[in-house]
């Protein structure tokens, strides 16, 4: 019996909760499977193993300053893959998830040939816009030519999803399920989650284990440890935020006192050049005065 079809109300805590998520896709073979699909165009058949390369014990203590919670696979073992749920945007996303591709592509063994490289795939969960001035809610990104647009090479893949934009999902979003996703990730509560889990068994799957993990006491304790680690870190970066903006404002308050200062010097060359005018028209009058 799933007894979590029985609970109504809020969830106590969001689902985009990094220890839930990582837990949920260890355990939960074909919620990770699904997501997989969806984010990278695949087809059931076309996943034959997934292996998960840095597994937790779920309820045991982690240490936040040194355990970062993504998700390390590799798959049908020549494929590597990071997942990376981020709910702060630190504004440094692309460099970030550039770091991680790397790390996972640069993992040759010595003597080995650059051909026998394994694709490299990092997938970002953002609960922020990726960039402000575009309302994409899923990007694929390749090394390109920026002429002919050829793609360099298919071992170098960046992806993300930006939940706030799921409304921008396209049809093609649609069509793999990734509006799904976005969908999930924003649940609040168990009626919506009940809604959901109707009609997507992968969804079923999530609630059941989201279920057991509050259930958990273990568990949980580490899921409401993430949160507390999640508040400290919004509240620094607000006041990052706000100190930033304090300087900002600064800069633009002595560029306005720089223009108006220069607007004084331009007018005190004008009055200058008025007054070198009058000097010379005063010179010429007395000269022509003294001629007569």
């Amino acid at each position: 019996m799933s007894f979590w079809n029985n609970v109504n109300g809020s969830i106590p805590y969001p689902l985009t909760n990094d220890y839930l998520v990582k837990v949920i896709l260890q355990r939960r073979g074909n919620v990770l499977r699904s997501l997989l699909c969806s984010i990278l165009e695949l087809k059931e058949e076309q996943i034959h193993t997934i292996r998960l390369l840095n597994t937790i014990i779920p309820g045991e203590r982690i240490d936040e300053k040194q355990f970062i919670l993504d998700v390390q696979l590799l798959l049908n073992n020549n494929i590597s893959i990071n997942i990376e749920m981020q709910v702060l945007n630190y504004k440094d996303w692309p460099e970030r998830s550039l770091q991680y591709l790397c790390r996972n592509f640069d993992i040759l063994n010595k003597g080995e040939i650059y051909i026998n490289s394994k694709t490299a795939i990092h997938i970002g969960i953002l609960d922020f816009k990726l960039f402000e001035d575009s309302d994409e809610y899923y990007t694929s990104n390749r090394l390109m030519s920026v002429t002919s647009h050829k793609i360099y090479t298919d071992k170098f893949q960046l992806y993300t999803l930006s939940l706030p934009l799921v409304d921008q999902a396209t049809e093609k979003d649609r069509i793999f399920h990734r509006d799904m996703w976005g969908k999930y990730f924003k649940i609040q509560t168990w009626e919506e989650l009940h809604k959901m889990a109707h009609d997507y068994p992968e969804i079923e799957e999530a609630a059941e284990e989201i279920y057991n993990c509050i259930s958990d006491l273990n568990i949980r304790a580490q899921i409401e440890a993430r949160q507390d680690y999640e508040r400290r870190q919004r509240t620094i970066v607000f006041q990052i935020n706000h100190l930033e903006n304090l300087v900002s404002q600064k800069d633009d308050q002595l560029a306005e006192k720089e223009d108006q200062l220069a607007q004084k010097d331009d007018q005190l060359a004008q009055k200058d050049d008025q007054l070198a005018q009058k000097d010379a028209e005063i010179a010429r009058l007395q000269k022509l005065l003294g001629n007569q």
